[in-house]
């Protein structure tokens, strides 16, 4: 079915095939979840096992999606995972943030960023973004600022309310790596900061006062993200001659007790020798 989808000779063909293959996929979810309900395991462990299948199916369409012009593909497909499979669709984040600088046109790309807003901006977020954000944050650093140049380039080409949406999604990526992303390296936050530095001067950000003001927010908070790493590396270099100087001064301090009851124990036997 989603083979039919990419093929489809026009769009009435492409919808149909994309609520039947949303229909197997919401059948096939409920007999998994029934038949791990009655051998007493939990829906969710059988459940993720099938996610990579699912994953590598919808991979070529969404990335077909994203990149072709005449694709039939709409994002109705990619929706219904969205909002019923987060499981799935935060695999599915890596391909849209993959292929997102690679964007056909203004329009796709604010399809994909809605996407991704959506799925950064879930309730249940913070239950897979700890395991997911990791393997996502090395696709974001590299994809959001050429994304960004890539809009401010042709500000002809890009609608205010479309490049609006992509801000929306580099404003939830900083928001995530300050809760799951740990110490990540200056430089991967210091290229965010200079995109975003450089998109809050184009003619984009001058049609509209709301959206500089949110580059040049964002802007601060990724330069302060990047500072704070930075120390923290800085910290914990630091820390780490000071431990080895600890671990040798007190090596010494355990010689000269192992020497003074060495001393003790041959007391006795000077004492018995001159006896």
């Amino acid at each position: 079915l989603v083979e039919l989808v990419c093929h489809a000779p026009n769009s009435t063909v492409s919808t149909t095939c994309t609520l039947a293959a949303m229909f197997v996929l919401r059948c096939l979810h409920t007999s998994s979840s029934n038949s791990s309900s009655e051998e007493g395991k939990a829906p969710s462990q059988t459940s993720t096992a099938d996610c990579t299948k699912i994953v590598e199916i919808f991979s070529a369409p969404l990335e077909e999606f994203i990149t072709k012009k005449n694709s039939r593909v709409s994002s109705t497909l990619f929706t219904e995972i969205l909002s019923r499979y987060p499981a799935i669709a935060w695999l599915l984040a890596r391909v849209m943030g993959k292929h997102l600088p690679s964007s056909v046109n203004d329009f796709r790309r604010k399809e994909v960023c809605s996407m991704l807003c959506s799925l950064m901006s879930r309730r249940d977020a913070p239950l897979y973004a700890p395991v997911h954000f990791s393997s996502l944050a090395k696709i974001f650093k590299r994809s959001l600022p050429a994304t960004l140049k890539a809009a401010t380039e042709n500000p002809d080409k890009v609608k205010a309310k479309n490049f609006r949406q992509l801000i929306l999604v580099v404003q939830h990526f900083l928001q995530l790596s300050k809760q799951f992303g740990g110490n990540m390296a200056q430089e991967e936050l210091s290229e965010l900061a200079s995109a975003l530095s450089s998109a809050a001067g184009c003619d984009l950000a001058k049609r509209s006062s709301d959206i500089k003001a949110l580059l040049l927010k964002l802007h601060t908070s990724a330069s302060l993200q990047s500072v704070s790493s930075s120390d923290q590396a800085k910290e914990s270099a630091a820390s780490t001659p000071m431990k080895k100087k600890r671990k040798s001064a007190s090596s010494p301090s355990v010689s000269s007790s192992d020497q003074a009851k060495e001393s003790a124990a041959s007391t006795p036997m000077k004492k018995k020798r001159k006896k």
